[in-house]
């Protein structure tokens, strides 16, 4: 009865990560090789190719680093389909409500991937 129990608690916990798992914005490969910095310097040598908006409305204090993730993936991704290979964050807004993030994609020459 004892293993029978601690099932049912694991229950609505194992629900939760399967849902926040098949919400979750996924890195693509191209996306993966972009590098994130906020240090403008580390830019100021690289092709400004646009700016680009994410934001994941997963919410709640368990909930904030799924939505930080979410968003940065998807920034990290429309970079890479603009050509970029760098993304300075200009504004990261990670609450309890949500996430949002706006940052400028560069192409930079002497690009080093992660």
């Amino acid at each position: 009865m004892n293993k029978r129990k601690r099932i049912i608690q694991l229950l609505p916990i194992t629900l939760i990560l399967v849902l926040a798992a098949g919400c979750a914005t996924t890195l693509t490969g191209k996306g993966a090789l972009v590098r994130v910095t906020n240090q403008v310097d580390q830019v100021k040598d690289c092709k400004y190719l646009g700016q680009v908006t994410s934001s994941s409305n997963w919410g709640g204090f368990a909930a904030t680093g799924i939505a930080f993730d979410n968003a940065l993936n998807e920034l990290k991704n429309k970079a890479a389909e603009m050509g970029g290979n760098v993304l300075l964050t200009q504004v990261i807004s990670n609450t309890m409500g949500g996430t949002r993030m706006i940052g400028d994609a560069y192409y930079c020459q002497n690009h080093v991937s992660q």
